[in-house]
């Protein structure tokens, strides 16, 4: 999803969670590593202005905290150009069901650990939704997550840790990476015939008929 966004002309990129310290094996050039911020929850932002990331690296930054662009229903999103992210959530709901539009403007990432060890029974995801970044679910358990049927493909490492979880998978999804589900073993809910199908039986995952 966008992880940019203008502002007087100045590029800027979003980190999450990050905090900066010289890189210790290139003391000499300017560079800064993004390293995770004690003490600090997936709240909190640091935008990197006029900068650009290599790996884990950004060169010539400025970096400016950033309050949490506003929060609804007790879900939090950051703005950016082409829509919403939503990157915390704090609602004691027990099942989340994530709207496609805020306030006018439509949802379109889940951000990495938007959903961290919290004790949810359900999370429905909108069809406006086009990427779900890494982490987005850890540490979840006892848990139905259903992807929207827009979705085409799951990428590395959306479920994090998880016990319990039920994955309910449209087919239109064509694409699921190898470790899309890591340190977690999903029950796989899809119809017969879907890649989905497919996946739970090359990672030995167990397959359940979507009703």
């Amino acid at each position: 999803c966008a992880s940019f966004k203008y502002s007087k002309q100045k590029l800027v990129t979003s980190f999450n969670c990050w905090t900066q310290r010289t890189d210790p094996d290139d003391p000499d050039e300017e560079s800064t590593i993004l390293v995770p911020k004690e003490g600090c929850g997936s709240h909190c932002r640091w935008y990197v202005c006029d900068g650009y990331r290599h790996g884990d690296h950004v060169v010539n930054i400025e970096a400016v905290k950033h309050e949490e662009s506003f929060k609804k229903d007790g879900l939090l999103y950051d703005e950016f150009s082409d829509g919403l992210k939503l990157f915390e959530c704090k609602s004691k709901e027990k099942t989340i069901i994530v709207p496609s539009e805020v306030e006018g403007m439509p949802v379109i990432c889940i951000g990495a650990y938007a959903f961290t060890s919290q004790n949810i029974d359900a999370v429905i995801l909108p069809e406006s939704v086009k990427m779900i970044e890494k982490g987005a679910f850890s540490g979840v358990s006892d848990i139905d997550i259903y992807f929207p049927e827009t979705l085409t493909e799951i990428t590395k490492s959306v479920i994090l840790w998880g016990d319990n979880i039920r994955v309910h998978i449209p087919e239109t999804v064509e694409l699921i990476e190898p470790y899309a589900f890591e340190d977690s073993k999903p029950i796989i809910y899809g119809k017969k015939g879907s890649f989905a199908q497919r996946y739970a039986k090359y990672r030995k995952l167990k397959f359940k008929k979507e009703s």
